[in-house]
Formats: structure tokens, sequence, C-alpha cells
């Protein structure tokens, strides 16, 4: 027993480190995972009934083509026109794009509260490995805040057209704050000043602190439950004692089961789905008793051929004319 436990021990402290250096490069990876977002770069703004949004991209990698879409709310905000060389409203492509970038999806729909912005890279020699702005769109403030923007829809590919995983966080922006009264007066009231933090970004727990938390809950269950179960049996265990059974012909008749201990374990047997033993057992409850009803119930009940079957429900008949399990028995073959 000390042999096996000391064999067990240091398989179970190999399988929790496993599961640690796993789970703790799995949250590497994961943190490297790109994250689109969106940020207000000019919090001061909302003064002049203006709202400045950039599209961010961070942790990306051989990114060759952007796809995304965002929603607005069009009773609170209008977006300005950044080219009116072209036909519609249309956003500034970001500081990672060239100058030469060509043929861009680039509309508005000011119904609908809609932007949609495409735009891909050509040549494998040119992709996208570095945090910064994807685009810029100006917002004039037409409705009472706070004003809610969000991804509806977000594509990333590499030159090779495959597709790149990435997380996408909404923005919401608080309203803008009252006009403060004029300096002039003894007392003014002080007014805060919109900055950065008064911006509320839909944010949630970070990758590698949940798979820390599961790697802590899988540790303290293999040391709470596991370990106390693999030590419990390692214990000794009593010898259980065994009951013999002797057949009625290799012990005096005075010995032997009542019909009624026989059919019962007839059942159990066939419970247990050992129909022979099933089928011995009502066999030997008939040879004590050849008039008991329940005996040969119980013997059609386990008999695997149909016509055995119905000897035994017939016969059940024939002493329990009021049988009704074996009339329906009957009735079902």
């Amino acid at each position: 027993m000390i042999f096996r436990l000391k064999l067990i021990r240091p398989i179970i402290i190999f399988a929790c480190l496993i599961i640690i250096v796993t789970s703790t490069s799995f949250s590497m990876q994961t943190d490297d995972e790109s994250k689109l977002y969106l940020r207000e770069s000019a919090p001061d703004a909302k003064h002049k009934e203006i709202i400045l949004i950039e599209v961010m991209i961070a942790n990306v990698k051989n990114l060759s083509g952007i796809e995304f879409t965002l929603k607005y709310d069009p009773k609170q905000l209008s977006v300005q026109d950044t080219n009116d060389k072209l036909v519609g409203t249309q956003i500034k492509p970001g500081s990672l794009f060239p100058d030469s970038l060509t043929n861009p999806v680039n509309t508005v729909n000011h119904d609908t509260g809609t932007i949609n912005f495409a735009a891909s890279l050509i040549g494998k020699d040119y992709t996208i490995n570095e945090n910064g702005s994807l685009a810029i769109i100006i917002f004039n403030i037409i409705g009472n805040g706070p004003y809610e923007i969000m991804f509806d829809r977000v594509n990333l590919s590499s030159p090779d057209g495959k597709p790149l995983h990435v997380k996408k966080d909404a923005l919401t922006i608080e309203a803008l704050p009252t006009t403060p009264p004029p300096t002039l007066t003894p007392t003014p009231e002080v007014i805060p000043t919109p900055s950065e933090s008064s911006n509320t970004v839909t944010t949630e727990l970070p990758t590698w602190a949940k798979w820390g938390l599961i790697s802590s809950i899988l540790v303290f269950f293999v040391i709470l439950v596991i370990i106390p179960q693999v030590k419990k049996r390692m214990l000794p265990t009593p010898t259980p004692i065994q009951t013999i059974t002797h057949r009625p012909d290799s012990i005096p008749f005075s010995q032997v089961q009542s019909p009624t201990t026989l059919i019962e374990q007839g059942y159990d047997a066939m419970e247990h789905g050992d129909i022979e033993t099933a089928i011995e057992k009502f066999n030997e409850a008939i040879e004590l008793d050849p008039a008991s009803s329940e005996a040969w119930f119980g013997k059609g009940l386990a008999s695997k051929q149909p016509k055995e079957k119905r000897l035994c429900f017939r016969r059940v008949l024939a002493l329990d004319t009021d049988n009704n399990k074996a009339k329906i028995a009957l009735e079902e073959l």
C-alpha cells in the first residue's frame, strides 16, 4: 500500500503541473489576440458639439484586409463628411493605411446610423504589424447623450485570406456637461472638465485572469477531492462476507430456499441483466411449487423465445384466470 501511495503522489503532482503550464501558455497566446476598440481622441471637442472617434487596432500581426460595420443612434449623432471629392459621406482612413490606399468601402447611412468601412492592402510585402488607427470618424452632436457607438460586424484577414481572430469593444460617451456660469460672478460653480476618463469602455476580465482562475479551481479540486479519494481507496478494505448459495440438489430439502425467495432472486437477476440466472431461479421456484403463478410469470418475462413466453403466460392464466399482467403480456405477443 505504501508503495502504491508513493507511486501515485508524483503522478498527481505532475498532472497539476501540466494543468498549470497548459493554461498559462494558452492564456499567453490569447493575450496576443488582436483587439479592435474605439477611442475618443479629443474629449474637449464636445464643447463644440463634436465627437472625434478613432477606430484603433492593437496586437495585430500580418494584417492585410479590414472590414467593419459601426452602429450609432442617428437621432443623437451625425457623421461629418471628410472627403467632399467623393459622392456620399466618407470617414477618414487611419494612420496605419498608406496615402495611396484606393477604392475602400467607405459609406455612411444616416437613416440607420450605420458606417461601413473596408480596405485591403495589395501584396504580401505590405502588411500591418503595429498598433494604431484604422479610421477616424467625426460626429456632430444633434441629440442628448450618453452616446453609444458599437461594432456590428468585424472581419480581419491576412494576405493569404485567412481570417484573424479579433476582440472588439464598444464605446459609451457621457453626455456633454452643462455650460459653466460666467467667471465674473463671485462664486462661480466649478464644472468638471470632460476627459478621457469619462469614456466608459466595455471591458471584461482579462483572459490570463480567467485561465488562472480555472487552473486554481482545478488544482484545488485535485487536492481536496481526488487525493482524499485515492488515499481512501489505498486503505485496506475489510474482507466481505461471502454468501454461499447452494443448489437444491446439493443440500437437504429442509435447507432449500422458499419459492418466494427464489422468485425475488430471479427478478433481481433480471434487473442486473443476468437472464440465465433469472430463468434458473424461476425454474427452481416452479420445481418447489408448480402451482406458483408468480414463478411462471417471471419465467415468461425472462424467456427469450416467444413460444416459451406464450407457454408460461398461458400456464399463469390456467392457475390464475384473473391475472391481468399475463393477459396483457399475451396480447403483446
